[in-house]
Formats: structure tokens, C-alpha cells, sequence
């Protein structure tokens, strides 16, 4: 998918940060992911983000293997000739979800 389709599409998108990163996936993919494996997102009173996941190492580390990433401030993913960085906050003023993990 090129930046312009993932920005037309922003509404079926979440934005992941992880505390080092952000990353995108589709909503239909990460939010199935964590129903699937009975995570419940919610407000995190410690933090105090909405939309929020705890999670462990482990557990974080198969939710990345097992949904595909759009787009990463690490630049690992992407589009090529996109800036990640301005990719996501694009993303995020076209309305895609912020979704926190713990």
C-alpha cells in the first residue's frame, strides 16, 4: 500500500506506540489480533492513555510477527520515498487510531 492509499484508508488504521516507536497496522488485523488472544483495550489509569493494552515482552513480540506493519518511525517499514515519521502523524490527522501498549 503507498502513503496516499494508507491515508485515504486511515480510518481502518491503528497507530502503535510501543514507548520506542510508532508503528501502523490495519485496525481489522491489530484489533483482531488482541480479541483473539483476550486482551481488553481500555484506559490505563498509571498512564492515563485511552486505548490502552499491558502486555508482556513475549506477547508484544508475537502481536508484531503475526499482523503486518504499514509503516515505523524505525523506518524498517514503509513506503519507499515516505518520511515515517510525517507518514504517521499523516495518518493520525486523517483519523486513524492511537492504540497504546504496555
Amino acid at each position: 500500500m503507498n502513503s496516499q492509499e494508507m491515508i485515504e484508508k486511515a480510518k481502518g488504521i491503528v497507530v502503535v506506540n510501543d514507548g520506542a516507536y510508532l508503528w501502523a497496522g490495519t485496525k481489522a488485523e491489530v484489533y483482531g489480533w488482541l480479541s483473539d488472544h483476550e486482551f481488553c483495550r481500555g484506559f490505563d489509569a498509571s498512564h492515563n492513555t485511552h486505548n490502552s493494552v499491558t502486555m508482556t515482552a513475549e506477547e508484544y513480540q508475537a502481536l508484531c510477527d503475526e499482523t503486518e506493519c504499514l509503516v515505523d518511525t524505525s523506518g524498517s517499514y514503509g513506503p519507499t520515498g515516505s518520511d515515517p515519521h510525517e507518514l504517521i502523524t499523516e495518518l493520525q490527522d486523517a483519523g486513524a487510531a492511537y492504540l497504546y501498549i504496555y
